[in-house]
């Protein structure tokens, strides 16, 4: 008796979709553009990211954060492949999209210097969130699939946020107008599969108000 093997042609998830512009309508487009991220401590549970109250009250506690505006640029990303088996049937590895964030917001009080101090010492504890300039929030994907049942949203034991590493450490420098000081820093996000992203109303709102303590 032979041994039949299957190839991964037969393990398709679910029916081919179809095209999603309808030309018709015409052209949809969408502006590109970044300026701000969030941070969310890795350890913190939402109990609906819907809810920009929520978002405000974690980060009153100290579980959120979001950066300073200023320019998220983003480099092609980075993917290798390797061999993984004797016909040359090749399977490509993470992809890792390195992102460069500078700022020219700083504060009259040097609390800016801390600020970052703290970010580059405690990275490790938290998760990304990707915010682009139409409001499109890069979230993980079983949040993604959450967003689609409506509200609430949460997903018991797992963070919106996507991993990542800091590998640019904050530091001063010159600005494109050298007059002016930029905080500069490079975070890489490692990818298994293409990101998806979703809409949180009134969460930059929430983020961007006066906290509780002030």
């Amino acid at each position: 008796m032979s041994l039949l093997c299957v190839d991964d042609c037969t393990s398709v998830l679910g029916a081919i979709p179809d095209n999603y512009h309808d030309i018709c309508l015409g052209d949809v487009l969408r502006k590109w553009g970044f300026k701000q991220f969030i941070w969310v401590a890795c350890d913190y549970q939402f109990t609906d990211i819907l809810d920009a109250a929520e978002w405000q009250t974690a980060r009153d506690n100290g579980k959120v954060g979001i950066s300073p505006e200023g320019t998220l640029s983003f480099n092609a990303p980075t993917q290798d492949t390797f061999v993984i088996d004797g016909c040359g049937r090749e399977k490509g590895s993470e992809a890792v999209i390195a992102i460069d964030y500078t700022t020219y917001q700083t504060k009259e009080d040097l609390s800016d210097y801390t600020y970052w101090k703290t970010i580059y010492r405690n990275s490790s504890a938290y998760k990304i969130i990707v915010v682009d300039c139409n409001g499109i929030f890069w979230l993980a994907d079983s949040y993604i699939e959450a967003l689609a049942l409506g509200a609430p949203v949460t997903v018991l034991g797992e963070s919106p946020g996507l991993d990542f590493s800091m590998t640019g450490i904050p530091n001063p420098q010159p600005g494109a107008n050298p007059v002016y000081q930029v905080w500069s820093m490079q975070v890489q996000l490692k990818l298994t599969d293409v990101v998806c992203a979703g809409f949180l109303p009134g969460v930059l709102d929430a983020l961007a108000s006066t906290p509780a303590s002030s």
